[in-house]
């Protein structure tokens, strides 16, 4: 196994706020493109490859198609891309960068890549020898590596809350099967518009006989939903970004951070507990969304 899986985020403290301890998991730091919860659900996906290509699925600026096309150039695998919606004009920070490190770019219609099963089928037949990765690395392999980076904060800290952002749902599976304690809940933020992401977990949950049930996921903090980001939002992360000096993405992390401190002000916490935000990386985003909305977002010094 390679040494990036071996990489473990460190925990800065944000403060006291509302009678609260607040931390946060800095996934964002553990490496410049594979960062976050990337690195831990591409971990047992890319565990033996054998010279076999790897191919995946996402959108334009999706993280996972990014850090698997950075992967692929750092351990020297083909790798190939199946990227929803037609080839753009001019392809944006993420495709170009996939395209810059030899990634394999195949584009589908958004019809053709709602039917998963005509889709892995009509790829499995293109690419019989390759090694398939779900959208996002949400699989099983992709929750073990989840767990265990759970796993391995827990035998060193005590939170009363875990807090992370939520996409496909694999992470916050992970998390809730490593926790060891029913007394450590796991609130996961919808990083998309809807309630049907409660339910997709629950199906992994099942899958891995997970008993603990102090879960649960907040869905209005969604921004307007997936890839979809407010003014509100946007001067948030610039604050956040300005005081911690810690920039956040405008997909997932930032808007968790943002409902956290929202809840924190509601008193939704119980006074005198600990508080772990999961920061799942994915600063690459940022450049999307300033080239989908024109917004800047600041940068560290």
């Amino acid at each position: 196994m390679h040494a990036l899986f071996d990489l473990h985020p460190t925990i800065d403290s944000l403060g006291n706020h509302h009678g609260c301890q607040v931390d946060i998991l800095r996934g964002d730091i553990l490496h410049p493109a594979i960062s976050g919860n990337k690195i831990w659900k591409l971990k047992y996906h890319l565990e033996n490859i054998n010279n076999r290509p790897v191919l995946s699925f996402g959108g334009a600026y999706s993280n996972h198609i990014f850090a698997l096309a950075a992967a692929s150039k750092l351990l020297s695998f083909k790798s190939i891309g199946v990227i929803r919606g037609e080839k753009p004009k001019t392809l944006g920070y993420t495709l170009q960068f996939a395209k810059n490190v030899n990634m394999h770019l195949e584009y589908v219609s958004r019809s053709f890549y709602k039917d998963r099963n005509k889709l892995y089928q009509y790829f499995l037949n293109k690419y019989p020898d390759a090694i398939i990765i779900p959208e996002g690395g949400a699989s099983s392999q992709g929750i073990k590596g989840c767990s265990e980076l759970l796993k391995n904060v827990l035998e060193q800290h005590l939170y009363d809350y875990i807090c992370l952002p939520v996409g496909t749902g694999a992470t916050m599976a992970g998390f809730i099967a490593a926790t060891p304690t029913f007394s450590t809940q796991i609130i996961g933020f919808s990083a998309l518009k809807g309630d049907f992401l409660a339910k997709i977990i629950q199906g992994y949950l099942l899958d891995l006989n997970a008993r603990n049930k102090n879960w649960q996921v907040i869905s209005n903090y969604h921004g307007g939903g997936y890839a979809k980001c407010s003014q509100e939002l946007v001067s948030f992360i610039n604050q956040f970004t300005r005081k911690f000096d810690i920039m956040l993405d405008p997909i997932y992390t930032g808007k968790t951070v943002y409902g956290v401190f929202d809840l924190l002000q509601k008193e939704f916490f119980k006074p005198n507990t600990k508080i772990l935000i999961v920061h799942t990386g994915g600063l690459q985003g940022i450049h999307g969304m300033e080239e989908k909305q024109g917004t800047p977002f600041e940068k560290r010094v």
